[in-house]
């Protein structure tokens, strides 16, 4: 486990992260409610960031492969990191987001004859809720192993990025890709 000080730090940006999958969730399914071809658009931008950000709490979940990535065992004591590793959603159980690295670049980061001749059809859908609510599953696992100094503070700034003043500062925002800095108001 990582200074306490330091994991309150980045707690902000997990909850970001938390809190973003949860966003483009939401925004997902009332646009695919509705159903219509004039939301296509803005469904399409909430995909991209629900795989983007999905894809980065997977990565927090399953790997630590660089030094610089912020990964569940810098949160976690042995013994809860342990217990967590044994009760997440296993690997194996979830073919869909087994791929969503992969499947990432080659359909939404980066520009592959792959999207051309691989992602049609079905192959080109995402099953958003299925990788949502693994993920969920995940969160709620890793926050009730997580150390009593971070939890709050984790919890907090979910609930601060949730709220309906930051969901409109949000929304005003351009090129945000984090939390807003300490004290900082301005929108682009």
């Amino acid at each position: 486990m990582e200074d306490i000080n330091e994991l309150k730090k980045a707690a902000e940006h997990l909850a970001y992260e938390m809190w973003m999958l949860d966003y483009c969730y939401k925004q997902l399914t009332e646009i695919d409610a509705n159903k219509g071809e004039a939301n296509k658009a803005l469904h399409d931008v909430f995909l991209d960031a629900f795989v983007i950000h999905s894809e980065n709490l997977f990565h927090f979940y399953y790997y630590g492969e660089k030094d610089t990535d912020i990964v569940v065992q810098h949160f976690l004591s042995c013994d809860s990191l342990t217990d967590f590793r044994k009760k997440r959603v296993k690997k194996k159980e979830i073919d869909e987001i087994a791929d969503i690295t992969a499947k990432r670049n080659k359909q939404v980061a980066h520009l592959t004859w792959e999207r051309v001749d691989k992602y049609k059809g079905e192959e080109k859908c995402w099953s958003y809720k299925e990788i949502y609510l693994v993920l969920k599953k995940n969160q709620e696992i890793f926050i009730n192993r997580l150390c009593a100094e971070v939890t709050p503070v984790l919890k907090e700034k979910i609930d601060l990025f949730s709220s309906p003043e930051y969901s409109r500062n949000f929304l005003l925002c351009r090129g945000f890709t984090g939390p807003a800095a300490p004290g900082s108001t301005a929108v682009v």
